[in-house]
């Protein structure tokens, strides 16, 4: 009994301390039209503002002066823990207003261009660089020190704004390419309007589509899977490094076709559902966890095992593409892209998605479990039109052309029950039974559907 109560003491402890530290809305104004807001909390009386697409530190920095602003100052592990805990776990890897200075480790305010001491460090496999970002999880809260040029998420952080409620809000947030997006062309013609598509590449007669925004991994082998491509297989190294040289060095990190499948590390095709054995394994710190993303620099390539619920960019491969040489695709030309576009619209994937409105319920209670249909071995779900979603917690957020992509993606995450499609920003919202999940209510730009 003693120990029942002490666990109980200890729950009830926990979300005390949650509620007390998060809280999203009014007071947090800032950044109030920038399309790539993904998500704000305040955590004991301060604003974080948290942005969905990877930029270097100098872009960071200055995203966060332009609203008299700062990246985040964790010398507290309590606090970044919250930070996580309030933004979510996407939130785990973001820029830190840590930096050298003069030699010297500082916490930098980029407002009043003053610093001060970084004192108990907390880093994560040595402080060999010029900057650092968040590695935070529930275990805690780290710091890992890198070059200027990598490329992270941005959290900008306001001081002095006092909390009045305790609740957390997500925001859709639409990623917007970075300015030297290298634009889809040659014979690389997938994903052509896709606005999240950043970068595109041959190596080795196979293209390869870079995104800008980070996802879960099912979400990343839905996106893929959308346009009848898959997660790279990287089994061969120097495609690895090849690969990473076209597309830039922000692609040091992304989602691989490599996860475990029955125990056994498979490099999974999701276009036809078959998987290959790994073999001769190139792991950085061990091969615990459910999948790997890419750990990629100029000294080779090596794979990092994680869950499935962590959040990185993704690249999709495309198989048997003829390419003149291993460059990365130069800008289209108006006849290209106009030929990309219907190339894409006629290549995509013909699952049959179902999606009806008739009858539109007015709340829809989504089902504990989603069945699932097959024909021909193919997937199929028919959605119902809703107004309302409950009881329900959202999954993944990714950026698609259109209502059918965002459905078809859908099918292919395993849980997903419902999503919200935003037709003004083509933000595609997926969202996911469960006990203690919340009521969604769709904007009047947004289309709402849910299994029927």
């Amino acid at each position: 009994m003693g120990d029942t109560l002490q666990t109980v003491l200890t729950t009830l402890n926990f979300v005390f301390l949650f509620t007390r530290w998060t809280h999203v809305g009014a007071n947090c104004l800032k950044f109030s039209s920038d399309p790539a807001l993904h998500a704000t909390a305040v955590v004991d009386g301060v604003c974080y503002y948290g942005f969905n697409n990877n930029v270097q530190y100098a872009a960071a920095e200055a995203l966060c002066l332009s609203e008299s602003t700062q990246l985040p100052n964790f010398q507290v592990e309590a606090i970044q823990e919250s930070v996580y805990a309030a933004l979510g776990s996407q939130y785990g890897q973001h820029w830190l207003g840590l930096k050298k200075v003069s030699g010297v480790w500082k916490w930098w305010d980029v407002v009043t261009g003053t610093g001060t001491d970084m004192t108990s460090p907390r880093w994560e496999g040595g402080s060999s660089g010029e900057c650092a970002y968040s590695q935070t999880s529930n275990m805690g809260g780290k710091w890992k020190a890198v070059p200027l040029t990598a490329w992270y998420r941005v959290v900008c952080q306001e001081a002095g704004v006092p909390a009045t409620t305790s609740t957390a809000t997500t925001v859709p947030a639409t990623t917007v390419p970075a300015t030297t997006t290298t634009v889809p062309g040659g014979n690389c013609l997938k994903f052509s309007s896709d606005p999240a598509l950043h970068a595109t590449a041959v190596v080795d007669g196979v293209c390869y589509y870079g995104f800008n925004n980070n996802v879960q991994y099912a979400a990343a082998e839905a996106l893929c899977l959308s346009e009848s491509t898959q997660l790279p297989n990287f089994q061969v190294e120097a495609t690895q490094e090849s690969v990473y040289a076209a597309l830039g060095s922000q692609y040091g990190q992304h989602w691989l076709g490599l996860k475990k499948v029955s125990g056994v590390w498979k490099w999974w095709d999701v276009v036809t559902g078959t998987g290959t054995d790994m073999t001769s394994p190139r792991w950085e710190g061990g091969s615990s966890g459910e999948c790997a993303y890419s750990q990629t620099s100029n000294m080779g390539g090596k794979w990092k095992a994680v869950l499935l619920t962590a959040w990185y960019r993704v690249v999709c491969q495309e198989t048997g593409v003829p390419a003149p040489a291993a460059t990365a695709a130069p800008a289209a030309t108006a006849a290209t892209a106009a030929q990309a576009a219907t190339a894409a619209t006629t290549a995509t994937t013909t699952e049959p998605i179902i999606l009806t409105s008739d009858p539109p319920t007015t709340t829809s209670d989504v089902p504990a479990s989603c069945s699932r249909s097959y024909d021909g071995g193919v997937v199929t779900e028919t959605f119902s039109e809703c107004f309302t979603l409950a009881g329900v917690e959202e999954t993944s957020i990714i950026t698609l052309t259109s209502v059918t992509r965002c459905a078809r993606t859908c099918v292919a995450i395993p849980h997903c029950c419902s999503f919200v499609f935003d037709v003004t920003t083509n933000a595609c919202r997926h969202f996911r039974p469960t006990w203690l999940g919340i009521n969604v209510t769709p904007t009047s730009f947004e289309k709402c559907y849910t299994v029927m």
